[in-house]
């Protein structure tokens, strides 16, 4: 038997990515915003949309995109936010 797959829209992912990019999840030492790594922005979209092509550089161009656009974005971590998140 053939599995059919859910259509899923791009704008649909990138609305995703880009929510996930908007989101705080702490604030520094230095009180600037902190936002989710993009790794864990990856890895949240892929949960969501497993089939997927989404990459670490287009997380980077819908974020360096927002910029552009005059939105106020988090920093991004090196390291992985993701327990901040979850409590």
């Amino acid at each position: 038997m053939m599995k059919i797959l859910p259509v899923v829209s791009i704008v649909n992912i990138g609305a995703h990515s880009c929510e996930l990019l908007r989101e705080v999840v702490c604030q520094d030492q230095d009180g600037r915003e902190v936002g989710l790594s993009y790794l864990d922005v990856l890895g949240l979209v892929r949960e969501r949309y497993p089939e997927c092509k989404t990459s670490v550089r287009s997380l980077q161009w819908y974020n360096s995109d927002m910029k552009g656009k005059g939105e106020s974005l988090p920093v991004r971590p090196r390291f992985s936010t993701r327990e901040y998140r979850e409590e």
